[in-house]
């Protein structure tokens, strides 16, 4: 957040300038490092590299800059992405594994074991070669089960 000091009001560097009285400009330092932190948002919102590497130059970054800026935040994006799809994969594979023996506790638990394991596995698998999310399995979920901090206090 940015405080205009003529008017005394927080606001988000996006604006560029004072959205209330329009005399106070965000300083470029600041601007560019909420350019920064957009690239992430623009790549995996699923914008072009192209149109990322633009909105950075008309922001003020040279070309080079730019395309360096976006091709290692987009290198970092694919890794992540590889690195759920691998959860995505294990947490298929013991799903399927663990349908067959639920399938002779409680057959409803094997089933939904056996149905989860049958889209989470090729949609991690896709994951991890393409580096990029399937849609098949929700990621997030997947994502919420592997996050260790969250289980361990």
């Amino acid at each position: 957040m940015v405080i205009c000091p003529h008017c005394q009001i927080g606001f988000h560097p996006r604006f560029q300038v004072c959205p209330r009285c329009g005399n106070y400009q965000v300083p470029a330092e600041e601007y560019a490092q909420f350019l920064k932190s957009q690239i992430v948002v623009e790549i995996e919102s699923g914008c072009s590299v192209r149109d990322v590497e633009q909105m950075l130059v008309d922001g003020g970054f040279s070309e080079c800059e730019a395309t360096e800026l976006v091709a290692q935040h987009a290198r970092r994006g694919k890794r992540r992405t590889r690195t759920r799809g691998f959860g995505r994969l294990v947490v298929g594979g013991l799903a399927l594994l663990l349908s067959v023996p639920a399938y002779f506790i409680l057959k409803i638990v094997a089933i939904g074991l056996f149905l989860f394991g049958c889209f989470a596995l090729p949609s991690g698998l896709y994951s991890l070669i393409t580096g990029r999310d399937s849609g098949i399995a929700p990621p997030d979920f997947v994502q919420g089960l592997l996050d260790a901090k969250r289980w361990i206090k």
